[in-house]
């Protein structure tokens, strides 16, 4: 199990699939369901490391924070690795 998962982590996910769907029983396509809802979170979450999120940064990760600018030049491959290191578990 991740760290910091509970129960209502699950929970929460649960019920933005069925929002998802307008919590009309339905024969939908769940592992792209999932995928666009991890790809939203993981767009959110490259807001945060700019500043321009809904969301802010805890304090532990607050060093990786950077400036849309500097985001805006660096590699697919730098951007993958600031993440890597902000984000892993």
């Amino acid at each position: 199990m991740c760290a910091g998962w509970t129960n209502n982590a699950s929970e929460s996910f649960n019920h933005i699939l069925k929002q998802r769907v307008q919590w009309h029983v339905c024969h939908m396509e769940l592992i792209g369901q999932c995928r666009q809802l991890t790809n939203a979170q993981a767009m959110e979450a490259d807001r945060e490391l700019i500043g321009h999120g809904d969301l802010v940064l805890h304090k532990d990760h607050a060093r990786f924070r950077t400036i849309a600018e500097h985001w805006r030049s660096m590699s697919d491959r730098q951007r993958q690795r600031l993440q890597d290191d902000c984000f892993k578990l």
